[in-house]
């Protein structure tokens, strides 16, 4: 009887693998918010110097870890070993419970020279990947300066004020005097979804110029040679990718940027934790500590204690400063600081400057134009608009039309945070619904094509992107599902979000009338019926031949599903079959595969590459036949 394809993967082999763990010098946050000491497991294949690695835990994990990097080390090899040895025999029970079932022995060795000298080099090789000195390397500073930055920035993240500026809010510091780079900043954060970053320019035009050839992402770039413990992808590989990130060097040019970071533990410097921990200095919001940091050419220096008190006072002007000033364009503030009384002075130059009167839109001269002409050309000139100012054209269109939907999209997507956005949304529906009028319902079926209903549509689509943020799923369904009864067409792709939300809920029979509706869709709707097949009948023929289907959609899905490939940036657009729709699909998936007991375990499976033939005995040289 032939073998089923995949029931035989790894090679059988007399190899020795010997695992351990080390104490790193990176931190990490536990489940309970305390900050501890992160923990990574290693496996060394004998007779060679390859080894794995696993993710970061912390240390009542380490049994945890070894399984993993074992698991790893399996599917990276391909080979079963014959043996695999442990340097602590309190890490035996564990892992013989773990391994049993993979038909693996464990044992303890009293001598692993390979394993130990990986073990007492892998710290370091990993402190050289973070290029950052700890802030006590800047001239002049203490524990108790680094306390009084920590305290301005607890007292700035507890404010709500700064939160209504944008990473596209220009702000200029006329006063104090500054330094040459300091003299501009703009906030870098999503409302009140993630801790913010202080991006400090020379100028305006570098502000501007930055700014267009990075809107296209959602956060600015990380330095790829600053080492997160948060993320493994440096470590997925091993030995290769670790000796290929200790061979980066920043660019060579002679830019300058000055940043201040609100950072967890695990994105921090190691020595700046240390610090923290030493001297019981504040957290700022949910463990958070701030971390300024000048990038040059070839160095990233620390900030010096002027320097310090400087952002410790932009921190505090900041943390007092309320939308109502904002609005005005200038506020000034006096502040303590660790070198004395300081007065800020801040502007929003986008504010200040006269503004250009032109219509976008010229349909009419503007005395003639009606009032939701008017509206609907401010929120088109908000749209093109930099900064804050666009949030003063929105609100003057709701005060000449009052049902102006878009406006209210637009400032929601400006909101300080997710309650406020879904307020917001929830006024713009209702706005939208007197514009286009409740008689307009009884065109359900063909509603996008009533180009009135369309403001309804994109507001009522925007809440139900935050409620999902909000973990508020089944409130996001009942409004997907209201969206494609109305347009059963479909041209905001709402079925691909819909189909995820009911099985990350378990409403495994609605996914399915869902997919009956779109029965010759792409991949984005291909990989959810797999998965649901899976769900129902298991490795099934049918299921697997559901997954063929999908992966000749598109190939890249299982890779990016298991971790193996890495999901391009994210972006407006993609093409079907290429990368950034598996980078989509990774996106709107996240938690319906892994949510699924053995669905990970069964991509891989059906995905593996069959094994290579073995060789036949007899093969090769023909012998010369006897006489």
């Amino acid at each position: 009887m032939a073998k089923k394809r995949g029931s035989a993967r790894l090679r059988y082999s007399s190899e020795v693998w010997q695992v351990g763990a080390v104490c790193l010098p990176q931190w990490m946050t536990r489940s309970g918010g305390e900050v501890c000491r992160g923990w990574m497991a290693v496996c060394v294949r004998g007779g060679s110097k390859s080894f794995q690695l696993s993710e970061i835990g912390p240390e009542e994990t380490i049994p945890q870890l070894l399984g993993s990097v074992i698991a790893r080390a399996l599917k990276r090899w391909r080979t079963r070993p014959w043996r695999i040895q442990v340097s602590d025999p309190a890490w035996v029970p564990a892992l013989e419970s773990a391994l049993a079932p993979r038909g693996l022995v464990v044992e303890v060795a009293a001598e692993t020279p390979l394993l130990r000298g990986l073990l007492e080099d892998l710290p370091r090789r990993l402190a050289r990947l973070d290029p950052r000195p700890d802030a006590l390397t800047g001239d002049g500073v203490t524990p108790d300066r680094l306390a009084a930055l920590a305290r301005a920035a607890a007292t700035f993240m507890a404010a709500s004020g700064w939160r209504h500026l944008n990473e596209d809010d220009l702000i200029r510091i006329e006063a104090p005097e500054t330094e040459t780079g300091l003299g501009f900043f703009s906030l870098s954060h999503t409302g009140g979804r993630s801790a913010p970053s202080l991006i400090f320019f020379p100028d305006a035009q570098t502000f501007e110029s930055t700014f267009f050839l990075e809107n296209d992402a959602d956060d600015l770039d990380e330095d790829p040679g600053v080492f997160d413990p948060g993320e493994s992808t440096l470590l997925d590989a091993g030995e290769e990718d670790l000796d290929a990130a200790e061979e980066w060097e920043e660019e060579d040019d002679d830019e300058r940027e000055w940043v201040v970071e609100l950072l967890s533990p695990s994105a921090a410097p190691a020595g700046d934790v240390e610090l923290w921990q030493a001297h019981g200095l504040p957290w700022a919001g949910e463990r958070l500590l701030p971390v300024a940091t000048l990038r040059t050419d070839r160095a990233v220096l620390r900030p010096d204690r002027r320097q310090l008190a400087f952002f410790e006072g932009l921190l505090a002007t900041l943390a007092a400063t309320s939308e109502e000033e904002l609005d005005t364009g200038r506020w000034e503030k006096r502040v303590s600081t660790a070198e004395g009384e300081a007065r800020y002075v801040l502007t929003l130059p986008g504010l200040l400057e006269p503004e250009d009167e032109e219509p976008v839109f010229i349909l009419a001269p503007p005395e003639e134009l009606s009032p939701r002409n008017r509206a609907e050309d401010l929120v088109a000139r908000a749209e093109q608009t930099l900064g804050r100012r666009g949030v003063h054209l929105a609100r003057q269109a709701l005060e000449i039309w009052p049902d102006c939907a878009d406006a209210y999209g637009f400032l929601a997507r400006r909101a300080p945070d997710r309650e406020s956005a879904a307020r917001l949304y929830e006024l713009g529906m209702a706005a939208g619904e007197r514009a286009m009028g409740t008689e307009t319902f009884e065109q359900a079926g063909y509603f996008w094509g009533l180009v009135e209903t369309r403001p309804y549509i994109r507001a009522r689509a925007g809440l139900a992107k935050v409620l999902v943020e909000q973990k508020r799923l089944g409130e996001a369904v009942e409004h997907y599902q209201e969206m494609l009864r109305l347009n059963p067409n479909d041209n905001q792709g709402v079925r691909d979000i819909l189909v995820n939300l009911l099985i990350e809920l378990g409403r495994d029979e609605e996914a399915w009338t869902l997919l009956a509706s779109y029965p010759e869709d792409g991949a984005l709707l291909a990989f959810p019926r797999a998965l649901l097949s899976f769900r129902r009948h298991g490795d099934s023929p049918e299921s697997r031949q559901t997954l063929k289907k999908a992966i000749q959609l598109n190939l890249f899905v299982p890779g990016m599903l298991l971790g193996d490939l890495e999901p391009p940036p994210r972006g407006d657009f993609y093409s079907p079959s290429g990368e950034r729709e598996a980078g989509l699909y990774l996106a709107l998936s996240r938690h319906t595969w892994a949510g699924t007991e053995g669905a990970l375990e069964w991509l891989r499976k059906r995905t593996a590459p069959p094994p290579r033939p073995a060789k036949r005995k007899g093969k090769g040289k023909k012998k010369k036949a006897r006489r």
